[in-house]
């Protein structure tokens, strides 16, 4: 009788700590799904940031290229001959290649995820080749 007894007060307490460890995995699956919201959220908001300097960033090298067409758009007006035609073309030129830029900025603007990714690539590769035109058709002009 003692023997059943004891059976039975250890057949219940292998029960209860079995259903205690039950919970646990449904504690740990909403304790890892929190932890994982809370990072993609800060993730979310680190690329929010990330896209946000960069924005500003490239707004003020469009200013810096503005003001370079602005300086090259006068020149051309000065000068004759060949060389306000050279300048002129010049000045279409990137004037052109200074729109395509500004329209890869709108579209960055609603862009997310590996578009956006993408996008800054072309952007960057864009505003480099932009530069380096300015500083050719900089060299290429007599200074005021």
């Amino acid at each position: 009788m003692k023997r059943l007894g004891l059976c039975i007060g250890l057949a219940l307490f292998v029960m209860l700590m079995g259903c205690g460890k039950q919970e646990e995995p449904a504690q740990t699956k909403e304790k890892i799904k929190t932890e994982v919201q809370q990072k993609a959220e800060a993730g979310k908001e680190y690329l929010a940031q990330q896209k946000q300097e960069y924005q500003a960033k490239m707004g003020k090298g469009m200013g810096e290229f503005q003001k370079k067409l602005n300086d090259l758009k006068e020149k051309a007006a000065q000068a004759q001959g060949d060389l306000k035609v050279k300048l002129d073309n010049a000045e279409a030129d990137l004037q052109k290649k200074t729109g395509e830029l500004e329209k890869k900025l709108k579209d960055l603007e609603s862009a997310t995820g590996k578009a956006w990714e993408d996008l800054k690539s072309k952007i960057d590769a864009a505003a480099a080749s932009l530069q380096k035109d300015f500083e050719e058709t900089a060299s290429e002009t007599p200074k005021k």
